[in-house]
């Protein structure tokens, strides 16, 4: 595709796509889940071994908890790892791989509040949830966070149509997800995206598209959306608003004079009217994993209040 050929001559802004194969976010100690070498928790180390950045923000939206990064990541205060994955409901059939990344894990020593799981308890979730999960927590962590380099775990089975995933992200939310880092991010702080796991071709190749689109700088491409399952709205109808977030004061960052509110330096507006421009109501379980997760924080210390539009 053509898309192809321009990555291959270099991308536009200050981000990379690594194409690899296997996908290794298991991976913590021995192989496990098809994976050998940790790129992203090796990728991330390796920066702050290497004085390259020494903040490393790693946001995982692989349908899987990428446990091997979590592992590795877990005590350490300059990495923020968030995972957004399917885990456990009330039945063993309801059991899903690998089996950890529990809301209530948030770091531990030195690391506490750098690590964060919103925990879909069943499949079907879609765009709505996403967007949710995005404008509620992923990017006001990321901006409050102010990390040098942001390391995405790029999976792509949570796209409507994955063999394993079960649910239903369509093509352009990859591209909007992968668009509203790079406006967090700015000209200031580089992105990497690696590849991770997705289990039906054809629908990983409209993602993987819509994801280098959007590092390109380049408009999203509606020829994927032909079977989109999203109805298009003008609003987003929020199932429970109290939970949205207006200031985050963790340790980690009144411990760099960085405690002050969001809305003092996050223009958030743009992003929602982006991210929720054709989402439909919030699942009940979507919202009460996010609240979970939202509460997990607080406990140790990072406080999300909340934010009215």
């Amino acid at each position: 595709r053509p898309v192809v050929r321009r990555a291959s001559h270099g991308l536009c802004c200050d981000a990379r796509f690594a194409f690899f194969r296997r996908s290794d976010f298991f991976l913590h100690g021995n192989s496990l889940g098809f994976c050998f070498f940790n790129n992203v928790a090796i990728a991330a180390k390796y920066a702050l071994h290497t004085k390259r950045a020494q903040r490393v923000f790693v946001l995982d939206w692989d349908i899987h908890h990428g446990n091997g990064i979590q592992n590795l990541t877990y005590n350490d205060p300059n990495v923020f790892y968030f995972s957004i994955h399917r885990g456990h409901g009330k039945t063993e059939d309801e059991w899903f791989y690998p089996g950890t990344g529990f809301i209530g894990e948030v770091g531990e020593g030195d690391g506490t509040g750098t690590n964060t799981n919103v925990v879909w308890k069943r499949g079907g979730m879609s765009n709505t949830e996403y967007a949710a999960a995005f404008t509620e927590m992923v990017l006001p962590l990321v901006r409050s966070y102010k990390p040098d380099l942001i390391i995405v775990a790029c999976g792509l089975d949570a796209a409507k149509g994955d063999l394993l995933g079960d649910c239903g992200l369509s093509p352009d939310m990859y591209y909007t997800m992968t668009e509203s880092l790079l406006q967090v991010a700015g000209a200031s702080i580089p992105i990497v995206v690696a590849l991770e796991g997705g289990y039906n071709l054809n629908v990983s190749a409209q993602c993987i598209e819509q994801v280098a689109l959007a590092l390109l700088d380049e408009p999203f491409d509606d020829r994927a959306q032909k079977d989109d399952h999203e109805v298009p709205s003008d609003t987003m109808v929020w199932t429970n608003r109290s939970i949205l977030p207006q200031r985050i004061s963790p340790k980690w960052a009144a411990k760099h004079n960085e405690g002050e509110g969001l809305a003092q330096y996050w223009n958030h507006q743009s992003l929602w009217a982006e991210l929720s421009r054709r989402t439909k109501k919030t699942t009940r379980a979507a919202v009460v994993s996010m609240r979970k997760a939202i509460r997990a924080l607080e406990k140790v210390g990072i406080n999300i209040h909340d934010l009215h539009t």
